[in-house]
């Protein structure tokens, strides 16, 4: 059986790199193609847009930045006043009578504070929930504002501006 030998061309980036003509590729590319008109692209228009997107990234940070402030003030709130209560509670069991009465005070002291720690949880979510709701409202209104521009450019093609002759 006879050996059947193959040779791979040498390989040279270098020449590859030279070759390489951007303007010709573009050439052969619009003979492929035939003519096309191109749109002009109104760039104060996309500038605009994209500043619009912009303003409105940074209103729904602030919007989410303004909610975790919030979040952090009351959940601070929430546990200065929850030492204040247990220490008050801690003094009343101290001061009942019998270990009966500090067991008595010391159910109902957690059955208040189950009840506050919950409805205070449930008051935290939804300080965070709001917050990320009105972000989410922010975005949400920018791309449908966007995708209108875009549906308006669809149907009605670019703006151009014609020049006087």
């Amino acid at each position: 059986m006879a050996k059947t030998s193959y040779t791979t061309p040498e390989l040279d980036i270098t020449k590859m790199w030279a070759a390489f003509d951007p303007a010709k590729m573009m050439e052969q590319f619009g003979k492929f193609t035939g003519p096309a008109e191109l749109p002009s692209l109104d760039v104060k228009a996309v500038t605009d847009s994209q500043r619009k997107t912009f303003e409105t990234l940074i209103a729904a940070q602030r919007q989410v930045f303004d909610g975790l402030q919030a979040f952090a003030r009351r959940q601070a709130e929430i546990a200065r006043d929850g030492f204040k209560e247990a220490n008050t509670a801690m003094e009343a069991i101290a001061k009942a009578g019998t270990p009966r009465d500090a067991a008595i005070k010391q159910v109902e002291f957690a059955q208040v504070a189950y009840k506050r720690f919950t409805d205070q949880g449930r008051e935290l979510a939804e300080i965070a929930a709001k917050s990320n709701a009105e972000a989410v409202e922010l975005i949400n209104a920018h791309v449908a504002e966007q995708m209108d521009e875009l549906k308006t450019l669809a149907v009605n093609g670019p703006a151009t501006k014609k020049h006087a002759a």
